[in-house]
């Protein structure tokens, strides 16, 4: 297991993350050093169980490629997807209890795991480093919002916009595009994946993007990368403007507030 430097955990933690790159710039060289020696970069495969439901994870993990999935068991025996976790994310519980969800790798993916007692102990002692988890955290609290906002949706069509804006979202915050042109953003997972997440049967997903693209509003590259043409339009289509233009104020204002820190 390759040893993680002090550079190492700079750069995989800010380089796609304003806000944590933000903090991470206020730790003490020792708080970086114990971080960093806490850490190890593990590789999974599609199908991998990364955490079983109802055991106490001993890991803290922070996705940085690939998709992980958030899988709840159903009484039946069936699993559904609860939630994604992309690039930039971060999972894993702190306090006591077991985990309510089986995480699951979706896709090939790299994961910068932290041991989660030590992780714990420095977040008691450091208010900076807890100043950054704090941030993790308020992400996971919009993703979270994000997919309410998709399950409030009544039709597939409003699914896939929904779906959509969500990734030229975080590809706009990840790579500073402005939202005025046109877009390219990538399916994290599989389509059937996407179905699964969205609830919806592959057949009418594959519908519904054709739909999109026959508005005018995406551009279907391959079957996997979208160019969205017009993301106001879609966000009408998703029919989630309203609560979609708050998430992006109060996205803005975290970014003022955490510059002004």
């Amino acid at each position: 297991m390759a040893e993680i430097t002090v550079a190492d955990l700079q750069k995989l933690l800010g380089r796609d993350h304003l806000h944590i790159s933000e903090a991470l710039k206020r730790l003490s060289p020792v708080v970086l050093r114990d971080l960093a020696a806490s850490a190890h970069i593990r590789t999974v495969s599609e199908g991998d169980v990364i955490e079983s439901d109802g055991v106490m994870g001993s890991m803290i993990g922070y996705v940085l490629d690939g998709a992980i999935g958030m899988l709840k068991p159903l009484p039946d025996g069936r699993t559904h997807i609860v939630g994604l976790l992309l690039p930039t994310d971060l999972f894993g519980r702190l306090t006591a209890g077991v985990g309510f969800h089986r995480i699951v790798a979706l896709a090939k993916s790299r994961i910068l795991f932290f041991d989660r007692d030590v992780f714990d102990a420095l977040l008691f002692a450091h208010p900076d480093l807890e100043r950054m988890f704090l941030i993790s955290v308020l992400d996971e609290l919009d993703a979270a919002r994000d997919w309410v906002l998709i399950f409030s949706s009544t039709s597939v069509l409003q699914r896939a916009a929904a779906f959509l804006v969500i990734l030229a979202r975080r590809c706009m915050e990840s790579h500073t595009i402005n939202q005025r042109g046109p877009i390219a953003v990538t399916l994290p997972v599989s389509r059937k994946h996407v179905a699964d997440c969205l609830s919806v049967r592959q057949e009418s997903l594959s519908r519904a993007l054709h739909a999109l693209a026959e508005l005018g509003l995406v551009q279907i590259i391959t079957p996997m990368i979208f160019q969205i043409n017009d993301l106001a339009a879609l966000v009408d289509v998703s029919n989630q403007d309203q609560l979609y233009a708050n998430s992006v104020k109060h996205r803005h204002d975290f970014n003022a507030h955490a510059r002004e820190l």
